[in-house]
C-alpha cells in the first residue's frame, strides 16, 4: 500500500448522496485522498448523468504525456453504489453501467460493485420454473446481472442477499474466471459479536446466560430461515428455544392482508417463551407488517400457551422503512411491538446514520456501520466465498470490535425510558 493509495486498487463512487460513506469505505481500505480528485459522478442541469474522470482531464490541461486507452492499465477498480430512500434504483443501476463501462474504457482491468444493498433482488424467481407463484413477472437479479456485465463489470461485493438465486444469477454471467460473481459479505459474524459483546441489549438483561436459557429465536418466515438459523449456529445458545412462523397475504405485498402462522417443523413446548427475550431476525425491513404481525400474535392474540416473553430484539440487515416515509414507520415500530429492548440494523441504507429520527426508536436503535467491514474486504481483495468466511471467523475469534471492523451508533437517549402520557397528567386537560 502507498501513501494514501492501494497499490493496483481505485475506489469511487456512482453517487454523491452518501458520499461521507464511499469515503469511509475507501479511508478503512487504505485510500485516503478525495475521491472526487479522480472521478466525479456528475450531473448536467437536467438531471443526466454523465461519468467525468476530472483527473484525466486535468493530467491533459497540464500537458502530461499518457496513453487514455491505459489509463487505469492495472487497476481493479471499485464502484461504491449506496441504496436510500433519496436514491432511485433505476438511476443508481444505469449509473454503474456508464460508469463501469468508462472505466474500462479508459483500460481498466477490472471493475467491481460494491452494492451495499442490491436492489432488484427481491424478485430473483424464474416465472417459468415457478409458474404458481411469480407468472407474469421479471426475474430482475438475473436481468440486472447481465447489463451489468455487458458494460463492464467484472464481480459484485454486497451483504446478505436476498435469496441463493442471486448467487446463480452473477454467477452465470461473471462467474468462472476464477472468483465469484457475487460476494456476501455477512453480517451474520458483526451480529454474533454485537450480541456477544458488553454493549449489547441481550447481554444486559443476561439472556445469554447459560448458554441462551433466557432467549428465544422466532424466524419469520421461509425467505430469512436459513440464515437465521446460520446465525442461530454462530451465536452458539443451545439452550435458546426457536420458533418458526409462515407468512400469507390474500393480496400480494398489502401488508393489511397479512397473516402469519406457525410452522409444526418446529418442535413447541408449554410456557416455552415465558419470561425469555425473544429475538427476530429478517435481512429486511420495509413496512414492518410482518414483524408486528408476529409480535401481536407472540403477545397472545395468537391462541397458545407459550407464556409472555419478556421483551423483543429486533434485527434488521436492511433497513428500507417505508423509503420515504421511514419517520412513520419509526414510529410504528416504536408503538406497536410492546418491551421493545433493541433494534439492531446495519446501516446497509446509510440515511439511517442521520434518520433515527422518531423519539421513542431513538431510545432503542443501534446502527452497526458497516464502513469498515467493506474497506477490509477491498484491502483484502478477496476472490471466493470461502476467502470471506474463512476471513470473518477470523475476525470473530480475535474479536472484530477490538479489530475495528465495525462500528456502533446510538443515539444520546439510547436506553432511556421514554414512558407514554401519564393518566394523572391526561385528567388534568379531560376534566369536565
Amino acid at each position: 500500500m502507498g501513501d494514501g493509495f492501494l497499490e493496483g486498487k481505485l475506489i469511487v463512487t456512482v453517487s454523491s448522496t452518501h458520499l461521507a460513506h464511499a469515503q469511509r469505505i475507501a479511508a478503512s481500505a487504505g485510500q485516503t485522498f478525495n475521491m472526487l480528485d479522480v472521478f466525479v459522478p456528475k450531473k448536467f442541469a437536467d438531471g443526466e448523468f454523465t461519468p467525468y474522470h476530472g483527473l484525466l482531464n486535468a493530467l491533459q490541461k497540464k500537458g502530461k504525456k499518457f496513453d487514455p486507452a491505459k489509463a487505469y492499465s492495472g487497476l481493479t477498480v471499485y464502484l461504491i453504489k449506496t441504496s436510500g430512500p433519496y436514491q432511485n434504483p433505476q438511476d443508481m443501476s444505469k449509473r454503474v453501467e456508464l460508469t463501469a463501462e468508462s472505466f474500462k474504457y479508459y483500460g481498466a482491468d477490472k471493475v467491481v460493485v460494491v452494492a451495499t444493498d442490491l436492489d432488484y433482488a427481491r424478485a430473483d424467481r424464474d416465472p417459468i420454473k415457478m409458474p404458481e407463484k411469480v407468472m407474469g413477472y421479471m426475474n430482475t437479479i438475473r436481468s440486472l446481472a447481465k447489463s451489468w456485465h455487458d458494460k463492464g463489470v467484472d464481480q459484485v461485493m454486497t451483504m446478505h442477499p436476498h435469496s441463493n438465486e442471486d448467487f446463480a444469477a452473477f454467477e452465470e454471467f461473471m462467474g468462472g474466471k476464477g472468483y465469484a460473481g457475487l460476494l456476501n459479505i455477512s453480517p451474520i459474524y458483526l451480529f454474533t459479536d454485537y450480541f456477544k459483546s458488553s454493549n449489547s441489549s441481550l447481554r444486559r438483561v443476561n439472556a445469554l446466560d447459560d448458554a441462551g436459557k433466557n432467549l428465544a429465536h422466532v424466524i419469520l418466515d421461509d425467505g430469512i430461515e436459513a440464515v437465521a438459523n446460520q446465525l442461530r449456529t454462530s451465536m452458539e445458545m443451545p439452550n435458546a428455544s426457536v420458533l418458526k412462523f409462515k407468512k400469507f397475504r390474500s393480496v400480494p405485498n398489502d401488508p393489511d392482508r397479512l397473516e402469519v402462522m406457525l410452522d409444526d417443523r418446529y418442535p413447541v413446548t408449554e410456557n416455552m417463551l415465558n419470561g425469555k427475550y425473544v429475538l427476530l431476525f429478517d435481512d429486511r425491513l420495509d413496512t414492518g407488517g410482518t414483524l408486528i404481525k408476529v409480535t401481536k400474535w407472540l403477545d397472545k392474540e395468537g391462541n397458545h400457551n407459550f407464556g409472555k416473553p419478556a421483551g423483543y430484539v429486533v434485527l434488521i440487515t436492511h433497513p428500507i422503512l417505508g423509503g420515504q416515509s421511514f419517520l412513520g414507520v419509526q414510529e410504528k415500530i416504536s408503538k406497536e411491538i410492546s418491551n421493545l429492548l433493541d433494534f439492531v440494523t446495519t446501516n446497509s441504507r446509510p440515511f439511517i446514520d442521520d434518520h433515527v429520527d422518531y423519539p421513542t426508536f431513538k431510545a432503542v436503535a443501534t446502527v452497526i456501520r458497516t464502513a469498515k467491514t467493506f474497506g477490509h474486504a477491498i484491502r483484502a481483495g478477496f476472490k471466493t466465498q470461502q476467502e470471506v468466511e474463512e476471513a470473518h471467523k477470523t475476525y470473530m475469534r480475535d474479536g472484530m470490535l477490538g479489530g475495528k471492523i465495525y462500528e456502533i451508533k446510538r443515539s444520546s437517549a439510547y436506553g432511556s425510558l421514554i414512558s407514554a402520557v401519564p393518566e394523572g397528567f391526561l385528567s388534568q386537560i379531560c376534566r369536565e
